[in-house]
């Protein structure tokens, strides 16, 4: 790719909070210099073809043209070196507002990652183990199928949880006389325990979101802090995160990035989801660029320039099968009954590919030793350690066709 080709921008610092009331003083931020941070590099001294990273580019180019896609951050990095940093088409398809590199996306489940790795951090710190039994931390879970939960259950999605797609149980549960510090997520988490399992927890795979509920409420019962505040003292400003947050409260509306599910041949607005206290299934907003320094923290197991925030052998556990499945996310079934189509992630579906075996601890988990996740609103992130490589597709439209696989194929095909 040619030098005018290549578009880099540095992260912009933005202060950001907990949801509703003043920002918290520790959920602000400024930019921090971090050893972390991804420098901009030439295709050639990494190994790979300007020309074809050029031909990758333009694959979601036309895609956007033909209105496949509405907006799409791209970034590819390999050996610490950022190759690809590119925005096309649109972030506000009404307002004809461009898609830039700065533009905060919606990553939905991509959300899951981070929240392993709030875990994982305890686990290191031993403030808890994966074979803790739920019931150790949340009450709720004492019972039934819930009293054999262990947090790694939780993380590998082996609960027994039938559920796939809701949050929660039922509508999110306002103050009352039984849970008078509703609404919380501890709250949520406790209700989910008394539900309980459908099937024997530990066994089969089943992609689900109450998992990921119970495993915030854990992070904040353990660490005694709200979820974001945590992630963000320990990820978020060590990595130079500083567009990364679970909330959108004193943040530039014009920089949020509407998103997209097309309808009948029509794109349609996808309202967001807006809890009253942080979401760990989803609600994640970033940039492409952010989200590529918290991937490569996973990248060199666990390493953040001389500061090792998390333990190798931890890194290359979450990054290891823990869970087999003959899919990473929802089954063909589940697929159907949501009417999306036949490959809903659009970029490396096991069904179409035959790639992904199962899943690790908030990773997809390949064949060939990669790791990734998506996230339903249109967000990709994708890495090879294999080839010291990263890609990110950070789209915020379903249902179009993105292209993808196409894009993740051309750039292998740059690799000289």
């Amino acid at each position: 790719m040619s030098a005018n080709r290549l578009f880099v921008c540095a992260a912009v610092a933005t202060s950001l909070s907990a949801c509703g009331g003043e920002p918290s003083e520790s959920a602000s931020r400024e930019a921090v210099s971090s050893p972390s941070m991804l420098a901009v590099g030439v295709p050639g001294e990494v190994g790979m073809s300007s020309r074809r990273l050029a031909d990758a580019v333009d694959v979601f180019r036309r895609a956007v043209e033909d209105g496949r896609v509405t907006g799409v951050q791209l970034l590819v990095a390999r050996n610490d070196r950022i190759v690809v940093d590119e925005a096309l088409g649109w972030r506000d398809l009404e307002k004809r507002l461009p898609m830039e590199r700065n533009t905060l996306v919606r990553t939905a489940s991509n959300t899951k990652s981070v929240v392993a790795a709030g875990i994982l951090k305890l686990v290191d710190d031993e403030r808890l183990a994966l074979s803790d039994l739920v019931s150790k931390h949340l009450p709720g879970f004492s019972s039934g199928l819930s009293a054999k939960l262990t947090i790694r259950d939780l993380l590998r999605h082996s609960t027994g949880f039938a559920n796939q797609f809701d949050n929660y149980v039922g509508e999110v549960t306002v103050e009352n006389e039984e849970f008078p510090d509703a609404p919380s997520l501890h709250v949520e988490a406790v209700k989910i325990g008394r539900e309980g399992p459908e099937e024997e927890p530990g066994g089969t795979f089943q992609y689900n979101n109450w998992g990921y509920t119970v495993l915030g409420a854990i992070v904040e019962e353990v660490s005694g802090q709200e979820i974001d505040q945590f992630l963000n003292e320990q990820f978020y400003v060590p990595l130079g995160m500083t567009d990364t947050s679970h909330a959108l409260f004193g943040v530039d509306a014009s920089r949020v990035s509407t998103t997209y599910m097309k309808d009948s041949g029509e794109w349609e607005v996808l309202p967001p989801e807006s809890p009253p206290f942080v979401r760990t299934t989803g609600g994640l907003v970033s940039t492409a660029r952010d989200f590529a320094m918290f991937c490569r923290l996973f990248l060199e197991e666990g390493r953040n320039g001389e500061d090792q925030l998390l333990r190798p052998a931890t890194a290359r556990e979450a990054t290891s099968l823990q869970s087999e499945g003959p899919y990473s996310y929802l089954s063909p079934e589940a697929t159907e009954a949501l009417g999306l189509l036949p490959s809903w992630y659009e970029y490396r579906d096991s069904r179409d590919l035959n790639l992904d075996v199962g899943y690790g601890y908030g990773w997809a988990i390949e064949k060939t030793g990669a790791f990734s996740h998506g996230g339903f609103r249109g967000t990709y992130a994708y890495v090879d350690p294999s080839e010291d490589l990263m890609i990110l597709i950070f789209a915020q439209s379903r249902g179009g066709g993105t292209p993808g696989n196409a894009f993740i194929d051309a750039v292998y095909g740059a690799i000289e």
